[in-house]
Order: structure tokens, then sequence, then C-alpha cells
């Protein structure tokens, strides 16, 4: 799991500034501000979330200036999702492509990543020693760490230790892979080296409670060391600093006693069996304990303590038997994963899965063992992100009620507003604008032929001309009263009239085409507008209502997924609680052995002593008879 969170470490750079100074509070360029929101939801651990917003950019292209460096992303939450062949897919590609060196030196990075997972080991240590030239800052503990793991898969621990030496000592990331390299160096048959890893790990300065264990830990692997080697007084001394409080407490003091028993030393070996006996059942050490410690009164001669041990220890394990039988009734009940995990509460269906805090509830020791578990933190990880799939449908079904208000008010606008577009039709109909063009533009397309100069006058001139023609018809009807004197006046001003026009003949006649070429895009509008109107009034309605139809479609699916989502809910609980389950039943199998060993030793022992007792007697008969 560390090694896994380690590698979503090496993310991509933010993207890089220009060589000038920016600053927030001063005009400055903004690119690509979808991948700073990547960003943000991947630093706070929202990864569904960052990968979500890396798709979406990816296929709408709001990754113009960042798209390469999204991708690398992405390949990291693929293999970090559980999906190592689309991630190695998507780096071929980049890799493929032209790419600059740092953002090249990433992809073979996450590729050897990549490649230790899928325990191609030889492959992934030929990536990083070949391809990469330079690491950058940012990736310097996660490739040293990458690199040193994958060495101890290939049991070249000479070379692990060099590329440990890489790391900071400080890095918690550093001590717990040379723990893993001390107890691979010791299961390897070289035990000094890994002995001396230990010690460096013991010699630690105490810090937080995740250090102080990590030391404590190591001081049981020394202890354990030591005792497989045969120096059980160098494991009393380990053993004998060790802790009397944390998660390896109770191991501490049963390795304790091993190391005392393992030199025939009983009676220093109690003081920790005594500690270790008063600790709840529901710890295996304390339930050895229980076993071993009458045995060991038993070894040191003292049979009547060594009786009412074993009975109280018969009594213990039938009394944490019942125990195991109530507590199995709350775990197929639901009522023990209610108490241990509670029901997340998350503020949006994207925001990062709860790490495992498990309320102290009287069942917690009986489960530690499983609670640390890789099988347990699958299952709850697959809960959680079941519980995020199901926060997810409930919010979509929270926004289908707006959806549906906003429907109905589409249909009552379209029914309100469909008269009125019909009658908006039928008055352009009745209008008849592209007739009416037409005409115009053949009388100007007849003007223009036959030199009509009336057609292009102005308002002034058109005003004049108007009643230069009503002068005309009154002189032709009056034609015997006017004299000639009038008659050519009136000749004279129309040939002014017709030269005052035609001296501005051509521009007059531009500006009229300007005019009809106008009133030809206004017809062409008005004739789209108008077959819109008509769509909408014809067949927006049915639009609607099959818009209607999805949104009853999605309603009932949405329902589907969501009982089908808490099916699988229950199904992932049951997991968790299968895994109780055979918790509880192996430890009954223990209890059972535990207590057929008690009874059998107590009737030993009852055996032993009831010969002794007829042994005596007899002893002293048979010296009164020599007497």
């Amino acid at each position: 799991m560390k090694a896994v969170i380690g590698i979503l470490l090496c993310c991509c750079a933010c993207a890089h500034a220009s060589d000038e100074n920016w600053r927030i509070d001063r005009p400055h360029p903004v690119e690509d501000p979808a991948y700073g929101q990547i960003l943000y939801d991947y630093y706070q651990q929202r990864y569904f979330a960052a990968m979500s917003h890396i798709l979406i950019g990816l296929e709408t292209g709001a990754l113009p200036t960042q798209q390469q460096r999204a991708q690398v992303l992405l390949g990291a939450l693929y293999a970090n999702y559980g999906m190592p062949r689309e991630a190695e897919q998507l780096f071929d590609e980049l890799l493929d492509k032209a790419v600059d060196e740092e953002l090249a030196t990433r992809v073979w990075i996450h590729l050897g990543n990549l490649y230790y997972q899928q325990q191609r080991y030889q492959q992934a240590l030929d990536t990083l020693d070949q391809r990469v030239k330079e690491v950058p800052d940012d990736l310097q503990q996660n490739y040293h760490a990458l690199r040193t793991r994958i060495l101890m898969k290939m049991g070249r621990y000479d070379d692990t230790t060099l590329a440990l030496d890489a790391l900071p000592h400080t890095e918690r990331l550093s001590g717990y892979l040379r723990y893993n390299l001390a107890v691979s160096r010791i299961n390897a048959g070289e035990g000094k080296e890994g002995e001396a890893l230990l010690w460096q790990l013991v010699n630690l300065p105490p810090g937080d409670e995740e250090i102080n264990s990590l030391k404590d830990k190591s001081m049981l692997a020394l202890g354990v060391h030591y005792l497989r080697s045969g120096v059980p007084r160098r494991a009393q001394e380990v053993l004998g600093a060790a802790r009397l409080e944390g998660p390896y407490s109770e191991t501490a003091l049963l390795l304790h006693a091993r190391a005392w028993l393992a030199t025939q030393e009983p009676d220093k070996a109690l003081g920790s069996l005594q500690a270790l006996s008063e600790r709840s059942m529901q710890f295996e050490e304390a339930q050895e304990a229980a076993i071993a410690l009458p045995y060991l009164f038993e070894q040191l001669g003292d049979a009547a303590r060594a009786r009412a041990l074993y009975r109280r220890a018969i009594e213990q394990y039938t009394a944490h038997y019942r125990y195991l039988g109530e507590l199995e009734e709350k775990v197929r009940s639901g009522a023990w994963f209610k108490e241990v995990a509670r029901e997340p509460h998350w503020s949006t269906a994207m925001d990062p899965v709860p790490p495992f805090e498990p309320r102290r509830v009287e069942s917690f020791a009986t489960f530690r063992q499983v609670f640390a578990s890789h099988a347990f933190h699958t299952r709850w990880l697959d809960y959680h992100e079941q519980w995020r799939q199901l926060r997810l449908l409930e919010h979509w079904q929270q926004r289908l009620p707006a959806l549906h208000e906003l429907l109905a008010a589409h249909i009552r606008k379209h029914r309100d507003q469909m008269p009125r577009a019909r009658a908006l039709l039928e008055q352009v109909d009745e209008a008849g604008y592209p007739v009416r063009l037409r005409q115009l533009q053949g009388q100007f397309d007849r003007a223009v032929a036959e030199n009509d100069y009336a057609l292009f006058a102005n308002d002034a001139q058109a005003e004049l001309l108007d009643a230069l023609s009503q002068a005309q018809e009154k002189a032709a009807r009056w034609d015997a009263r006017l004299s000639d004197e009038q008659k050519q006046k009136l000749d004279f001003y129309a040939r002014v009239l017709r030269w005052d026009i035609e001296s501005n003949l051509v521009p007059l006649q531009w500006q009229r085409e300007r005019e009809l070429l106008a009133a030809t895009d206004d017809v062409a509008l008005l004739q789209d507008y108008r077959e819109r109107v008509e769509g909408a009034a014809r067949g927006d309605l049915g639009r609607i209502q099959m818009l209607g139809h999805e949104l009853a479609d999605t309603h009932n699916d949405l329902v589907a997924l969501t009982l089908r989502g808490h099916a699988l809910l229950q199904r992932q609980q049951y997991a968790i609680e299968q895994l109780a389950l055979e918790q509880i039943d192996f430890t009954r199998e223990r209890l059972k052995a535990f207590t057929a060993e008690c009874w059998v030793a107590l009737g030993d022992l009852e055996n032993r002593v009831l010969r002794e007792r007829y042994r005596s007697p007899a002893s002293s008969g048979d010296t009164r008879s020599s007497e």
C-alpha cells in the first residue's frame, strides 16, 4: 500500500512558469485553468475526480498546453486503479510522440513502476537504469524507493543497500524499506547484514506512534532472529527493552518469556507471562500465556498453583468461547459492522475515500489482525467506492425534479407561444414580402433597361414629379384654356426636373440597388425566422414530450441502479463480515485446542500428584516395617 502511495506522489509538475516573475496581485497570463483544477483535485487526494477531469479535458480540448502532462498523470492513476494495460498503452503512445526529455523521464519512471507491479523486475530495472538519465528533484525519493524495491525482489541485497543510501535515513519510507531488506537478508541466510540494518532502526530517535511502532517491530525481529540463531541472551536484552504498550507489546512479552525459557530460567519468564495473562483473551498472545503460565508453575514444582491456573485458563477459554458466539450473532445481524465501520459522509460524490479508523469498540482487539490485512483493506476500499457511486446516483436523482420542472416550464411556454407563432406566420404570409421584393426587383430592372429616371428620384424630387404629373394631367384636360407661354413653362419645368434627376442618375441607381440587396437579405432572414417559428410551432411539442419520456427513463434507470448499488453495497459488507467470521472460527479452533490441552495437562498433573501422594505413605510404611 505504501508503495502505491509513494508512486502516486510522483505526479506531474505543475505548468511551468515563464522567466518572468509573475505575481498574483498583478496582471499575468493564465494558461490551461482546467489543468490547475486537475492538480488541485490530485493534491487533495481526490483521485477519482482528477481522473474524471483529465478525461473531460482531453475530450473537450481544454488542455491545449498541458495535454501530455495530464496524460502522464492519467497513466499513473490508471495504474493505481488496477488498470495496468491501459496505463502501459497510454505511456507507450506518449513515448512514441516527440515529448520533451523531462516529461519522457517521468513516463519512464511510471513505466518502471508498472513493470514492478506486474512482477517484471528485470524489465523494470532496465527501464530505470537505461532510460532515466537525470531524475527530477520532485521524483528523487520515489525513484530511489522504487529502484530499492526492485533490487530487493531480485535478491540483489548488496545493491539494495547501496540504493537505500540515496534515501535519507529520516524518511519513513526509508525505514520501512530497511526493515524489509533486513528481514529478507535474514531469511536468505545473511544474518549479520540483516541484524545490522535492524539495529539501525532500533536506534532511531523516538518519534510519533508510527516511528515508535517501527522501532518495536524491529526489536521483535531482532529477538526472533536471536532466538532462532541460538543466542537467547541477546534476545533477552533486546526484548527486555521493548515497550509495554503499543500494537506489539503482547508479542514482545511472549517472546521475552520464551527467551528466558530458552536459557532454562523459567522463574525469570514468570513476570512476562503473568503480565500477559492479565490482558484480554482477545489477544492471541494472552491465550498462549494462559496455558503457558500453569505449565511454568508445574515446572517450578508448585502443583497447587498450576492446578488453579489450569482451571482458570479453562474458565477463560470457555468464557471467551461464549463471547465469540455472541460476537458471531452481532456480526451476522450487521450490528458489529455498524459499530466498527461508521457510515461515511462526503460533501460531494468525488471526495476521497476516508482512511480506515474503526471505533475502539469492545471487539476491536479480536479483529486487529483482520484490520491489518490486505484483504480487509481491499474490501474496505471496494465498500467505500460503492458508497461513492451511490452518492453520485443520489446526486443525480436530486437534480431530476429541477429538470422535470424545467421541462414543464418549456411545455407551458410552448403552449403559450404556439398560438402567437401561428398568428405571426399568418401575418407574414399575408404581407407577401418575397412577392413584393420580386416586384420591386422587376421594376428596377425595367427602369434601368428603359432609362426610366423617375424611379430613381429622391423624396423631394418624387414630390415634384408627382406635382408635375398632376399639372400635366390638368393641362391636357384644359388644353384650350392654356396659353402657349404656360405650356412652354410647364415643359421647361419638366425638362429641368429630368435634368436634375439624370445628373445624379448613376449614384441614385447604386443607392436603389443597395437598398434592394439589403431588402433581399432581410427577406432571406425573415424566411429563416419563419421556418424556425414554423418548426417550433409544428414539432417542438413532440421533442419536449420525447425529452419527458427520456427523463422518465432516466429516473427509472437511476432507481434501478440505486437498488443494484445497495445490493452490491450489502455484498461488500458481507465480504467484510465474512473476514470477521473467519477470524472467529479460527479463534474458536485455537480455544478448543488450548482447552483440550489444559484438560489433558490438568489430568496429567492430578494423576502425577495422586501417584506421588500414594507413593509417599507406602514409602513411610516400608520404613516402619524395617524398624
